[in-house]
């Protein structure tokens, strides 16, 4: 073979080469972002239900501690029908966060737990509120507090959520093919 012809196609087969792998490492870079960032959004939707579950717990916990008097069934079955629609939301969420960290989920689902712990002993004290108990009105308001405290709690868990959703990811993104 002519020593002419050797170098345009030693460079042409580089060139191809080149090519071939800055495409699929763009490629694998472009798939590993829109992982991360699904993730994140799965990680947020967890954060919206068990923030929208515990906002609906404060606020029927809040109306029974400073204006008790106005407690009625109306708001316990308001808060009934409310806990339906976000649960799940919730339980939605917390599947899709599963398929995207075992650690993530894991984290929520502790809280998911001390939610559902939470509203079990507020529904069940509201049923007093629907079967005209008295005091029932003044134990729900006892709950305010934890419902507040469970809020709190929240903020920093939802940081905690998003931070394991990206560490997993990042970590992914500087492993070798």
């Amino acid at each position: 073979m002519n020593s002419e012809f050797v170098a345009p196609i030693v460079v042409a087969v580089l060139g191809v080469g080149s090519g071939a792998v800055t495409g699929y490492l763009a490629g694998r870079r472009q798939r590993l972002m829109e992982h991360e960032r699904e993730a994140k959004l799965a990680a947020a939707q967890v954060a919206k239900a068990l923030g929208v579950a515990a906002h609906i717990m404060s606020w029927l916990s809040w109306k029974a501690q400073h204006r008790t008097s106005l407690v009625a069934s109306a708001d316990v079955e308001e808060y009934d029908r409310d806990m339906k629609e976000t649960f799940p939301d919730l339980v939605g969420a917390l599947a899709v966060l599963a398929s995207f960290s075992p650690d993530a989920y894991s984290t929520a689902k502790r809280v998911a737990n001390q939610i559902y712990d939470l509203d079990e002993r507020i529904a069940l004290s509201g049923t007093g509120v629907l079967l005209k108990k008295e005091g029932a009105a003044e134990d729900l308001g006892r709950f305010l507090s934890e419902a507040r405290r469970l809020e709190d709690h929240l903020n920093d868990v939802a940081g905690e959520i998003m931070a394991q959703v990206s560490y997993r990811t990042t970590n992914s993104l500087h492993r070798s093919p």
